[in-house]
């Protein structure tokens, strides 16, 4: 499995849900990470916006839903993995990140 960090700015936090055969808690956010812009203030890549999964015990751990993190800077560290599934001839991708650690920035 391999580990990012992004450095953004969260634009929503899900409220905390049940999933799977053992009811774990699951909750998500979705991360804004700017394009980069170059030295002449031009934009040269378009904005990232990045599901970030929090399951299990570490929902508690983040208590995410405890603060008001709505266009909080933030840097990340997230696990992501990926998948391919094969159905009918065609083909899926599947790409998931789950946050490692979470460090909010003053704005």
């Amino acid at each position: 499995m391999a580990k990012i960090q992004l450095k953004g700015i969260i634009k929503e936090v899900s409220p905390i849900n049940t999933i799977g055969i053992n009811n774990a808690k699951h909750q998500s956010m979705l991360l804004l990470v700017p394009g980069f812009v170059d030295s002449y203030g031009e934009k040269r890549a378009k904005d990232e916006f990045w599901r970030i999964n929090v399951v299990g015990d570490k929902v508690d751990q983040f208590n995410l839903s405890a603060m008001n993190l709505i266009d909080t800077k933030a840097d990340v560290v997230v696990y992501i993995n990926s998948s391919l599934a094969r159905k009918d001839g065609a083909v899926r991708h599947f790409l998931n990140a789950n946050l490692a650690s979470l460090e909010l920035r003053k704005n």
